[in-house]
């Protein structure tokens, strides 16, 4: 009996032994670790953002990239960014939607809240020099309304205001004043481009056409007095209006200040001169003068109009068009052009339209 009691007793200790040691092993294993395995943290492409113990549902920043917060608290992650990309953030709020367009190429007007425009790139100049050359152009406009004087009113500058930064040292666009209604009609904004191909150009009156041609010239040469070379003098990129007659620059994408590249050049890149200017003015005066091109200045010029009224302006007139028509160096300057066009103020060419008939050019 005595054997068969003491191996039950050491039996019955062993068991509990056993038990104590899985209690213990179980309440171990639902305390927390006193080092607990490291959290992974996001790094983005541009900033390095901070770690989180748990994913957080919140809604990123508008128009910041899908990439940039994961599972981020918005506030924390915000104040981890820098100044600039805390302006981009901001600029970006202020922009009422995203325009979306399979084109390639800059969205125009793109509405934002304060009442302003955004020109949007379809994808972000990355030049190092780009920012400090369009704050240039930026800078330049005080200047320009200086220059244009009483021409002034006649000219919407729409020059723009602000650059739009993107979130790694580039720029995305800029913000321009809105384009007011007169320039837009049926949805598409009226340029010197759709007054050709609508064919308006022969119900226009060619006082009024000497009158655009005053403007632009007026506008070109307040910007070579500036040191600003606008690079891209083309019908589709001048917006106008009648009654008065007034325009609006549209592109800035290739305007520079002298000494300065173009600030959406890729290197390697030509840039415009102010040479190149006038040669496109010319150009565009023969269009809107004698409707189409002309090959040579004597053709121009046996297109002009002989009435009474216009001959003041015949002899000068004639000259600068056969001198745009001759070799570079030959070409008008924009004050020499403005000097032959001025002698006409508006007032008095409407009032000489309204009573003296003239034969359209055709």
């Amino acid at each position: 009996m005595k054997p068969l009691l003491i191996a039950l007793m050491v039996a019955c200790l062993v068991g509990a032994i056993v038990i104590v040691w899985l209690l213990i092993l179980r309440k171990r294993r639902g305390r927390p670790s006193e080092h607990p395995a490291p959290v992974q943290s996001y790094v983005g492409p541009i900033a390095d953002l901070p770690p989180f113990q748990a994913p957080i549902a919140t809604t990123p920043p508008a128009f910041a990239p899908d990439y940039f917060f994961v599972g981020a608290d918005e506030s924390v992650v915000t104040s981890s960014l820098s100044d600039r990309q805390q302006l981009a953030v901001a600029q970006r709020e202020l922009i009422v939607r995203t325009p979306h367009s399979g084109d390639e190429g800059p969205r125009w007007g793109v509405p934002m809240q304060d009442g302003r425009s955004a020109v949007l790139f379809d994808r972000p100049v990355r030049r190092s020099s780009a920012e400090r050359s369009l704050r240039m152009l930026i800078n330049a406009r005080e200047n320009i309304v200086r220059e244009l004087g009483k021409t002034a009113p006649l000219v919407d500058l729409h020059w723009p205001s602000e650059i739009l930064l993107d979130f790694d040292q580039g720029i995305d666009g800029y913000v321009c004043p809105e384009l007011p209604g007169r320039f837009v009609e049926d949805g598409e904004i009226r340029t010197l481009d759709t007054l050709s191909r609508r064919q308006e150009l022969e119900s226009l009156h060619l006082l009024d056409r000497l009158e655009l041609v005053r403007v632009l010239a007026a506008w070109l040469a307040a910007l070579h007095s500036s040191g600003v070379i606008f690079g891209k003098v083309e019908a589709r990129n001048i917006a106008y209006s009648v009654d008065p007659i007034v325009i609006c620059p549209l592109d800035f994408r290739k305007a520079r200040s002298f000494g300065q590249g173009a600030w959406t050049n890729q290197p390697g890149e030509g840039m415009s001169s102010f040479g190149d200017d006038r040669e496109k003015f010319s150009e565009l005066a023969r269009q809107i003068i004698g409707r189409a091109p002309a090959s040579s200045g004597q053709q121009v010029a046996n297109n002009l109009p002989t009435t009474q009224l216009l001959t003041e302006l015949i002899a000068p007139l004639d000259r600068m068009l056969r001198r745009a028509a001759g070799p570079p160096g030959t070409m008008p300057t924009m004050q020499e052009w403005l000097a032959a066009l001025d002698d006409q103020s508006p007032n008095q060419t409407r009032q000489d339209r309204d009573h003296r008939p003239i034969d359209l050019l055709i």
